[in-house]
């Protein structure tokens, strides 16, 4: 049996004037590896790579690491706990961050909720796209994102699924501008290319698309620049083969046959999703369930 547990931010704290990013702090991190440790063996990538048949047609559970969009913080805070207890993870990376040295529209957002009332957002954003919440929105909403409040869970549910991707990047990329700089938001949200050389000798990189997008509504040519194109690119930079891919968002509603399709005919051996569960001998390898870091022991929705 396999369990997979992602991570996104790990930091000092969290401490913003209006919350809206649920992470780990550095003592939270370490606390919940060593828990996890005492609940199965943690898998470093070699292993997951050349025994992943074996490891989840097993009755004995084990543990595999990954974090999503390639943030500093991500390599210097969480990477150097691995290090200390010698450990590995995958990290997956949005190739826009580093080609083009631009910010992803989803951390755009989660930078702007951090500083703007949620209520306040969420009207300016309907009242932009012209859209009421029906009662199974709301239901889905809350259910994708069990860790917020209704409001902060509608706004991430509009902005990730129901905003058009032309529309939503105009109006948002013009809030971003007023109240930040993109080119010094880069260089300290994301990690530098020394970072990502170092993580790559040891095969620790993975593909989480070119620029973060929902493929789900996407046709096929865009498909194939936000996982081909970012696949190759990684691959250039890190000099290594890319046999991994993250699908930004992870639900049923992303991942379509087109996706999977496009994720096969490009060699991803490894797929994974933000489905909760444990894999097991029956499950596609393209569509691996993860839990989040919070729904595990440690972590603070986790029920024992």
């Amino acid at each position: 049996m396999l369990t997979i547990v992602n991570y996104h931010y790990i930091r000092e704290s969290f401490n913003t004037k209006y919350p809206s990013i649920f992470g780990m702090t550095n003592v939270q991190f370490k606390k919940q590896l060593l828990l996890l440790k005492n609940q199965g063996d943690f898998l470093s990538i070699n292993e997951f790579n050349n025994n992943y048949q074996d490891i989840i047609a097993s009755k004995d559970n084990f543990n595999l690491i990954t974090f999503d969009d390639g943030l500093k913080e991500q390599y210097i805070n969480a990477y150097s706990i691995l290090k200390e207890l010698d450990l590995e993870a995958y990290f997956f990376l949005n190739a826009l961050n580093f080609k083009e040295k631009k910010v992803s529209l989803v951390h755009k957002i989660h930078l702007l909720k951090s500083i703007l009332e949620p209520k306040l957002f969420l009207e300016k954003l309907k009242k932009e796209l012209k859209y009421t919440f029906s009662k199974s929105d709301t239901e889905r909403s809350c259910k994708i994102y069990r860790f917020d409040t209704i409001v902060n869970a509608e706004l991430k549910y509009l902005l990730n699924f129901l905003f058009p991707n032309d529309s939503k990047a105009t109006i948002i990329n013009k809030l971003f501008d007023n109240y930040f700089d993109e080119k010094e938001v880069n260089s300290s949200l994301y990690m530098a290319e020394s970072e990502v050389l170092e993580l790559s000798e040891k095969n620790m990189i993975g593909n989480h698309t070119y620029s973060h997008k929902h493929l789900g509504v996407l046709n096929k040519d865009e498909l194939n620049k936000e996982i081909v194109e970012s696949k190759k690119y990684l691959e250039k930079v890190t000099k290594s083969v890319i046999n991994t891919i993250s699908y930004p968002y992870g639900t049923e509603e992303v991942i379509n046959e087109n996706v999977l399709e496009t994720a096969t005919e490009s060699y991803h051996k490894f797929g994974f999703t933000t489905e909760k569960g444990i894999n097991d001998s029956n499950q596609n390898l393209l569509l691996l369930k993860r839990f989040d870091c919070n729904d595990l022991i440690g972590g603070k929705s986790y029920e024992g």
